[in-house]
């Protein structure tokens, strides 16, 4: 599910499980990686942190940024054999440019 951003009721049959064990196995699983790394990695930075993220994202090019940005636009050449795997949410074909300006795994 995580690894190709499938529902659980496409893989119930690929995996002979039913979407509710999927369901319940994946929660579990999300909480225990939540558990594991919160700590370490899913912390919001402190203020020290802070300055050095701001410091090295402006010395990059991008003052006053922290994390990333994603923008979608509408792809019009886009092959017709993708195009139902590059669709946004008004069914149009589009490709995501996101750019990241922070080196680390805070926010």
């Amino acid at each position: 599910m995580l690894a190709y951003g499938s529902p659980a009721d496409q893989l119930d049959q690929y995996v002979r499980m039913g979407e509710s064990t999927l369901m319940d196995v994946f929660r579990k699983f999300c909480n225990n990686i939540i558990n594991m790394y919160e700590a370490t990695y899913l912390h919001a930075p402190t203020p020290a942190e802070l300055r050095i993220l701001l410091h090295k994202a402006s010395s990059r090019g991008f003052p006053r940024m922290i994390g990333s940005i994603g923008m979608h636009w509408e792809w019009r050449n886009c092959p017709s054999g993708w195009a139902g795997q590059y669709t946004d949410h008004m069914h149009r074909p589009t490709i995501i440019l996101e750019a990241v300006a922070s080196y680390n795994t805070w926010i």
